[in-house]
């Protein structure tokens, strides 16, 4: 967890004409976000649109990414299914093909009980030997405070604005990370927040930023609100950020 922090950008699926995955673009996208200065990457976020992936495009891409990264930077692969055991697979799968750590998005199909969801979290982290973070994110699944006191995990990607009231419901000594494309990041950073994860389209903005927020956390804050406008224009939904960040792609 010591090597997971700074600036992670979650990556987009590069599809064509016919709707197919582009690997050949995906591996530029990753290339570009590494020379970008990135500290990570994420990938089958929802930005990556992994509800539209099958699983064999699923598998291509995640050995492709641990390839082109070379262990370079850490790469973190989200455990999206609902399923427990199909999760369990997911995870087993990134950690064999080199994955650095998960993220696990717990399941929100059919309303799971608190009990459910923190026993899937549970089961997921146990089943590898790599890093699990916990993506929280109550548009999609609302979880207790006592629950989130109890996590069986050391970091927590917090997708939630704003990001201070559920930081403080995280146990002590659990690593926190900001999501929600950084639209408070700097008040995240004043909460201890330990890294950001935007869209890769925007990696090289979110470099500067972090940056200043670290050394000059005003200068920081000016700069970021520069950004907020086009932060909050691509957050109106996520086909809407998925269409802005096509098209930074060709820009």
């Amino acid at each position: 967890m010591n090597e997971i922090g700074g600036v992670i950008p979650v990556l987009a699926t590069p599809f064509d004409e016919r709707g197919e995955v582009d690997l050949e673009s995906f591996d530029c996208q990753v290339e570009m976000a590494i020379r970008d200065g990135a500290d990570g990457l994420a990938m089958f976020g929802l930005a990556s649109e992994y509800y539209k992936l099958t699983d064999r495009e699923r598998q291509d891409l995640l050995h492709r990414l641990v390839q082109v990264a070379e262990q370079k930077i850490p790469v973190i692969i989200s455990v999206t299914h609902h399923a427990t055991e199909v999760a369990i697979r997911q995870a087993r799968e990134a950690q064999a093909a080199g994955a650095d750590a998960i993220m696990i998005l717990p399941p929100f199909f059919l309303e799971p009980s608190q009990a459910a969801i923190l026993e899937h979290i549970a089961c997921v982290s146990a089943a590898v030997r790599i890093p699990s973070i916990l993506q929280y994110a109550p548009a999609q699944t609302k979880i207790s405070s006592e629950i989130l006191a109890s996590l069986p995990v050391s970091m927590v990607k917090i997708d939630a604005v704003p990001f201070a009231p559920a930081a403080s419901t995280l146990p002590s000594g659990c690593l926190r990370l900001a999501g929600y494309m950084g639209l408070d990041l700097p008040d995240a950073v004043a909460a201890d927040c330990r890294g950001c994860m935007p869209t890769a389209s925007l990696a090289p903005q979110f470099r500067r930023l972090w940056d200043l927020l670290q050394r000059d956390p005003e200068q920081g804050r000016q700069y970021h609100a520069s950004l907020l406008p086009l932060l909050q224009l691509m957050m109106r939904s996520i086909e809407f950020l998925v269409c802005c960040e096509r098209s930074e792609e060709h820009t």
